[in-house]
């Protein structure tokens, strides 16, 4: 029940009359153009190598909703979490050790239903200038011993203010 970002992606080209079919299969697809909403019990972003030398690119203007699916994935054990009931766990995202995830100006990383970031040894998360990360509360971004957070002070500020941001156990 892991989904893994790896910058592969197959997209559909052409289906022929004789039933075959022409696809474009890429190895470098890390950016993210349209505003996306992900569920699952685990994410992991692993280290590839794509445009300068990123992992991940969330683009100008766009979103990132990490949040909790309403579809059970279970039968028992339900979560009360803010006045609802989860027959799911919250997402958690992974950046891999030397993963690079990059939020562009004006877009958005936000954490939902107690939705987890966490940022292992070596992985970087890279603020613009004007990129925002919101977190509810419950939702939290780990930063584990080596991990690095690049953003204007302001940004990390806020986010340490806001409660979202944990550093781990020693």
């Amino acid at each position: 029940r892991t989904v893994h970002l790896a910058g592969l992606s197959a997209t559909l080209l052409e289906q022929r009359a004789d039933g075959s079919i022409a696809l474009r299969i890429r190895n470098d697809d890390i950016r993210i153009d349209r505003d996306v909403r992900w569920c699952s019990d685990s994410i992991v972003l692993h280290p590839v190598r794509g445009e300068d030398g990123r992992s991940l690119l969330l683009a100008e203007g766009r979103r990132i909703l990490l949040d909790r699916s309403p579809t059970p994935t279970r039968i028992d054990n339900p979560e009360k979490v803010n006045g609802s009931i989860w027959f799911s766990d919250p997402t958690r995202l992974t950046l891999l050790p030397d993963a690079r995830m990059f939020i562009s100006n004006k877009a958005e990383l936000e954490l939902t239903n107690g939705s987890e970031l966490h940022l292992m040894p070596g992985s970087v998360l890279e603020l613009a200038p004007r990129a925002k990360v919101t977190a509810d509360r419950g939702s939290r971004i780990v930063l584990h011993a080596g991990a690095r957070i690049i953003a204007a002070p302001k940004q990390v500020k806020k986010l340490r203010r806001s409660g979202a941001w944990v550093d781990p156990p020693q």
